[in-house]
């Protein structure tokens, strides 16, 4: 927007003021009436920098109107406090030039450069809170700054306290999400020796397991289990310690085993249980 020979005709910053005020104040030369502040107008700047003179310094001085701080008088002017003769106070807006995390890649743009109130080290701390703090004293109605910065949790304190000090609300940080405590796994029930032998059946017995729903239970001829007797492979017997199981071979050894089961999980195999029914 600069220009060498710095003639307004060509679009330099005092061109932008001009007609910046042609619009806000009216120029009666041109036929230009003024027009309300309230929602028609927010002066905003996207090159602010920690070197920017305090906003309260255009409260008492009036930069030549082709110079180019006359922009920053003119963002001051719409948006200082009332009771320093602001119109509508808060009614404009700043945003950093750049973030302050690039510093060490962008000749420390956003602090000023190597000569800047960060000297050449361009510290992403101090950089940041200087241009903050200036932009606090415009009054602007907001300031926005570059996600890198708002991302950084070093940055929290200093963009939550520019937050409240220009009258917004920080948002919560989030809570985070609470890891669930692992389900203890369910222990396998423990098969007692069974009762009511008979020459065709048994009693399988075995002990409760807290939380259990139910039982699964296996009978087979061997003992690895590698076959079952119908019915019984994984046989659902509810929520009981004994079933009765039926029509069995005479002098026959037969094996049981348990699981355990609740809404979400089966326990591993209890141990194993011989029983051999009777000769007749």
């Amino acid at each position: 927007m600069s220009t060498p020979d710095g003639d307004p005709a060509h679009g330099n910053y005092s061109q932008l003021a001009r007609d910046i005020e042609n619009y806000v104040y009216g120029n009666a030369d041109l036929g230009i009436p003024p027009r309300p502040y309230a929602n028609r107008f927010y002066m905003q700047r996207n090159t602010f920098t920690a070197t920017w003179k305090n906003g309260d310094y255009y409260d008492t001085y009036t930069p030549p109107f082709t110079a180019e701080s006359y922009i920053k008088y003119m963002i001051r002017n719409h948006a200082k406090p009332a009771n320093v003769g602001g119109l509508t106070p808060g009614q404009a807006g700043l945003q950093m030039v750049t973030a302050a995390m690039l510093g060490s890649i962008n000749d420390c743009r956003l602090g000023g450069g190597p000569d800047g109130p960060c000297g050449p080290i361009c510290d992403p701390v101090c950089v940041l809170q200087t241009a903050l703090d200036i932009a606090e004293t415009y009054n602007t109605d907001f300031i926005e700054i570059f996600p890198q910065d708002g991302q950084n949790p070093a940055f929290y304190a200093m963009i939550t306290a520019a937050t409240i000090a220009m009258g917004g609300t920080p948002r919560p940080t989030p809570s985070p999400t609470p890891t669930p405590s692992p389900t203890p796994p369910l222990l396998p029930p423990t098969a007692t020796s069974a009762t009511n032998v008979t020459s065709s059946g048994f009693t399988a017995n075995w002990t409760a397991v807290s939380g259990a729903t139910g039982y699964f239970l296996d009978v087979s001829t061997q003992s690895d289990f590698s076959r079952y007797i119908g019915g019984y492979r994984k046989r659902d017997v509810g929520n009981v310690r004994r079933w009765s199981v039926t029509g069995l071979r005479q002098n026959k050894t037969y094996y049981y085993r348990l699981r355990a089961y609740d809404d979400s999980q089966i326990s591993d195999y209890s141990n194993v249980i011989a029983v051999t029914t009777d000769p007749n």
